[in-house]
């Protein structure tokens, strides 16, 4: 078995103010008060396991370590910034042997996937 390219990107309006936007995020998860079947699914495609294997406590403590580890990795020298038409693009990755090619892309691919409620 041969390695594979993965790259994971992450997407920001140009002048979003970071501390601004994490906090938002993280104050939409502190509101979940049930899982919903966008929750449900992200568990299942993320992890492979059914959600019903996690608390909602657990899993709110989860999207708010993704969210913070995202937001911090947005700095790490295993990151490009590419600005294209108003956006900041956030770009880490690699060549992977079945794992995660960098501690950045896993963070932005656990990132991307959150329900978009979520992120708003």
């Amino acid at each position: 078995m041969g390695a594979d390219m993965l790259l994971s990107i992450v997407i920001f309006p140009k002048n979003t103010d970071f501390n601004k936007k994490r906090e938002k995020i993280l104050s939409n998860i502190d509101k979940v008060k049930r899982r919903s079947p966008l929750i449900k699914e992200y568990i299942y495609n993320v992890y492979g396991e059914p959600e019903s294997t996690y608390t909602l406590d657990k899993i709110k403590e989860e999207f708010k370590e993704i969210v913070t580890k995202t937001f911090e990795s947005l700095e790490y020298r295993d990151v490009i910034k590419i600005n294209h038409k108003g956006d900041s693009l956030f770009i880490s990755g690699g060549m992977s042997w079945g794992d995660y090619p960098t501690e950045s892309s896993e963070w932005f691919y656990k990132f991307d996937m959150l329900p978009s409620s979520l992120k708003r």
